[in-house]
């Protein structure tokens, strides 16, 4: 599962919460694994946001609840099916680890750790050859990350820069950390158009060399809502093109935030996925109390870029996926959480009504 509302909201473990891993050969056909001698069972409650095909076979990342406190965790396994969870020696209480991503040169985990706001996720990189031994990768304490890819020239995580912690949504900027070994890191801010008021990057996906970020960007009128998708494509990490769709009405959703989760490269294009969520102040009022209710309305929400050239474009006519629009209370439908290439089909996940629902699509423009 991936973060909840990008890098913003995600979703701390819980003492009853259970890890679970499903697998399958097509992609609609699925099994889960039972938890109980699996490894993925223990003595508080276990999630897991993200995992890799690398290390001894795959690593997964997520949280663990142990003695009242939450904190991260990362399991190994050699077939998906039993998992050994890695001492996490280094790690604190407060750190998340919520993307990782594998390659030749070792594995990637990002997250996030303490900062003065006490509410964002901090500026957390961790490098292992293996998948058992970890070291952190000291990061400026003003950047944010919320994913992770590997390209054929090295690693990118990409994020944003926020040297007001919060306090000032001008100040945020849309940047990328690269390396070419998981140790050695640069960073680079990423295009930004006049017409905005800050921005920031929420997924990234790579094939070969090719990178593409999705994120968001707010207009110039200062608000911290209507916050329209925007992409950068590079193949260096270093030198972005920009495209970004207009600020336009959602339906049934005042003020909506396009929340981009993951991104897949098929031989058609592009694909997007996340949601339209209510503006974010309404998150962090009801996170802190000081309003009560939540947000009514959300929607999964997809997009598309052909490899000709042609602009973004937001998927409306269901041509991917059948898109589902629900006027429920929060929870009800929590955006789509990822997205990958199966043999050149599609696979979505997502959750509605507490049940992890599986999409299966497939877009040639």
């Amino acid at each position: 599962v991936r973060t909840a509302g990008a890098i913003y909201w995600y979703d701390l473990t819980a003492a009853d919460d259970q890890a679970a891993v499903w697998t399958s050969e097509d992609g609609v056909s699925w099994n889960r694994i039972p938890s109980e001698g699996s490894g993925l069972d223990g003595p508080g409650g276990y999630s897991i946001f993200d995992l890799t095909a690398g290390g001894p076979g795959y690593v997964a990342v997520g949280g663990a609840v142990e003695d009242g406190y939450t904190g991260p965790a990362i399991w190994v396994s050699e077939n998906a099916l039993s998992w050994t969870r890695v001492d996490a020696a280094g790690f604190t209480a407060e750190d998340r680890l919520t993307a990782v991503v594998a390659s030749d040169e070792g594995i990637v985990a990002v997250g996030g750790g303490p900062v003065p706001a006490g509410f964002y996720p901090g500026p957390d990189i961790w490098f292992s050859s293996d998948g058992w031994g970890w070291q952190r990768v000291e990061t400026p304490p003003s950047m944010f990350f919320s994913d992770v890819a590997h390209a054929d020239w090295g690693f990118i995580v990409a994020g944003r820069v926020d040297p007001d912690f919060g306090e000032n949504v001008e100040s945020f900027g849309p940047m990328v950390a690269i390396s070419p070994d998981g140790v050695t890191w640069e960073y680079v801010d990423l295009t930004e158009s006049d017409t905005w008021s800050g921005a920031e990057g929420t997924a990234v996906t790579a094939v070969g060399d090719v990178v593409v970020v999705g994120g968001n960007y707010r207009t110039l009128d200062g608000r911290d809502d209507d916050r329209p998708p925007a992409f950068w494509t590079s193949t260096d990490g270093t030198n972005w093109s920009l495209s970004y769709l207009p600020k336009l009405p959602v339906g049934g959703i005042p003020g909506a935030d396009a929340q981009i989760r993951s991104l897949a490269v098929t031989d058609s294009g592009t694909v997007a996925v996340g949601g339209w969520w209510p503006p974010l102040a309404d998150h962090t009022r009801a996170y802190w109390g000081r309003f009560s209710g939540w947000p009514e309305k959300m929607r999964n929400a997809v997009w598309v870029s052909p490899p000709s050239g042609e602009p973004w474009r937001e998927d409306h006519d269901e041509e991917t996926f059948a898109l589902e629009e629900l006027d429920k209370e929060i929870g009800t439908t929590m955006g789509f959480d990822d997205v990958a290439v199966l043999d050149g089909t599609l696979v979505g996940v997502s959750t509605v009504a507490g049940e992890v629902v599986v999409w299966i699509g497939e877009w040639t423009n």
